[in-house]
């Protein structure tokens, strides 16, 4: 094996109006084809002893979940079941302040099985914050986890991907040893012992089982035209005419769909 994916989900269900939420159904099938085609799946926490031992699996998939939602005991139960592991980020201000959103019971639960790992405090987009806000971000919820599940919590992922070098050295000061961003890309085992950071790919509820296997069969093109999208939605609307806009809503439409 020479690089591996990491998937992100968030949410089970059956209907839902957020593109991050899939169904149980699919959610089965997604982790059988994984388990057909003989995928190694593992959390942060198996992807840590590798990046040590350097000892890797034919075929490797990283399976992650962040926020939090109450969904994430039946995909636990789903992963466990069929012998898969995860890692499980949760938000302490969701999990305290949602009942669709795990009790610091349903923590323990889920710790007893699975490495749960920090989603930052109030979810925000951390490159954007100042220093302090970033420490209290990162170490808040640290101990936070740690309290409620007495164990170690070494592992990270970063609020809407938003990361840049002052909150990667910020969170190894704060004591975590790997970091998930959001880049759509495949991880080289490599650059992740060097740089601790993983990159990593939504799952959205409008890919097709087609769509998912080119994403664990990392194929170029459909990587390439994820990262034209996130490239031309951060384009500045203010500079472009609404003309532009529409041609430009209609090209990400026709890029969203290809594998779809």
């Amino acid at each position: 094996m020479s690089t591996f994916i990491t998937l992100i989900y968030h949410s089970l269900a059956k209907a839902s109006h957020s593109t991050y939420t899939v169904s149980s159904e699919l959610f089965k099938t997604q982790l059988a084809w994984l388990r057909s085609e003989g995928c190694v799946i593992e959390g942060f926490d198996g992807l840590e002893q590798r990046l040590v031992t350097n000892q890797w699996p034919e075929r490797y998939i990283v399976m992650t979940f962040d926020d939090g939602h109450n969904s994430n005991l039946q995909a636990a139960e789903i992963l466990h079941k069929n012998g898969a592991r995860a890692t499980f980020f949760l938000t302490k201000q969701l999990c305290q302040t949602r009942d669709d959103y795990l009790s610091e019971q349903d923590i323990r639960a889920l710790a007893d099985l699975f490495q749960v790992g920090s989603h930052s405090v109030t979810h925000p987009y951390m490159a954007k914050l100042p220093p302090a806000q970033i420490r209290y971000e990162l170490a808040d919820s640290k101990a936070w986890l740690e309290d409620v599940t007495n164990k170690a919590v070494t592992a990270f992922s970063a609020p809407n991907g938003s990361i840049n070098a002052k909150v990667i050295k910020l969170a190894m000061d704060a004591g975590y040893t790997l970091l998930g961003n959001s880049f759509e890309w495949w991880n080289h085992p490599s650059q992740v012992a060097a740089a601790r950071i993983v990159n990593r790919i939504a799952v959205r509820r409008s890919f097709s089982m087609t769509a998912f296997a080119t994403i664990v069969q990392q194929n170029t093109l459909f990587f390439l035209k994820r990262r034209i999208r996130s490239g031309l939605l951060l384009l500045p609307k203010a500079l472009l005419t609404p003309e532009q806009i529409k041609r430009l809503t209609k090209s990400m439409s026709r890029l969203d769909k290809t594998y779809h």
